[in-house]
């Protein structure tokens, strides 16, 4: 039998790199589309690792890659234009890693206390002390866990943005060891519902939306990990050319859109008429 795979078809290493080119991308709208793919890619990498029996790690694994290899043909354009080449170059190792042609690599061997001995014969140099913990047999500290900034979360429970082609995409910082069985989302044509374990507001969102959305063609998963960890929905807007002024349909956002009727009338009714008589 062949090696084992790891819970995740791709590396934590290559993982976080592909994550930081993406974060980048979708930092300026010129860009923001290469990361579609590669965001999508990994969250069905994800996907794969959680995945319930072998039939779905499977389709996660087919959709991961299918996604992973368009990504690396549209940033393959870009590097030829010597743009996002280390991206393109992350691209190419996740195919190959997502392919099976490339294992995943292993963890850092841990390097030996003695140095070996130098080409000269001479003996190497004393050993620095091994750590005090060693010496007193007290096991090492653990690396410290991230901390979930609950405040924060309670004070900003999500931020949203929209691009020109009729998506928003709204995000919600959550627990560094969330999970998808940790998070349910509800997206209606003019509600949505936000709920995750661990997160100080339950739930995070439960509310109807200022404008209508394509249901059925939005989405939603995780992203990130440590304190960056987070959900992203994606909300396809029912009129894409549609600029919004607010997420929800609260009494902020309802006063906003208020005044942008208003605004409007006032610019295209009778005063507008009676100025062009």
């Amino acid at each position: 039998a062949g090696p084992s795979m790891p819970a995740n078809p791709l590396d934590a290493e290559l993982r976080q790199r592909l994550e930081g080119h993406t974060t980048e991308m979708k930092s300026d709208k010129f860009w923001r589309d290469l990361a579609r793919p590669v965001d999508a890619a990994l969250r069905a990498a994800r996907d794969e690792s959680e995945a319930m029996d072998s039939v779905s790690a499977k389709e996660c694994r087919k959709t991961a890659l299918k996604e992973m290899e368009a990504a690396e043909t549209e940033l393959g354009k870009a590097a030829q234009e010597k743009m996002w080449v280390t991206a393109h170059d992350a691209v190419v190792e996740a195919v190959a890693q997502l392919r099976g042609e490339s294992q995943p690599a292993a963890a850092a061997p841990p390097k030996p206390l003695v140095p070996p001995t130098p080409a000269g014969g001479a003996a190497p140099p004393a050993a620095s002390p091994a750590p005090a913990a060693a010496a007193t047999g007290a096991a090492p500290a653990a690396p410290a866990k991230p901390v979930f900034d609950e405040e924060a979360a309670r004070k900003t429970p999500f931020k949203w943005e929209q691009d020109d082609d009729g998506s928003v995409a709204l995000t919600v910082s959550v627990p560094a060891d969330s999970k998808k069985g940790d998070v349910s989302v509800t997206i209606g044509a003019q509600h949505l519902k936000v709920t995750v374990k661990g997160h100080p507001l339950q739930p995070v969102i439960d509310s109807g939306l200022l404008y209508k959305v394509r249901a059925g063609d939005s989405s939603w998963g995780l992203e990130g990990s440590g304190l960056k960890r987070k959900v992203v929905v994606t909300l396809e807007k029912a009129q894409p050319e549609q600029q919004w002024l607010s997420l929800l349909d609260d009494e902020a956002g309802q006063r906003m859109e208020a005044m942008r009727i208003l605004g409007e009338s006032v610019e295209g009714g009778p005063l507008k008429q009676w100025k062009s008589s």
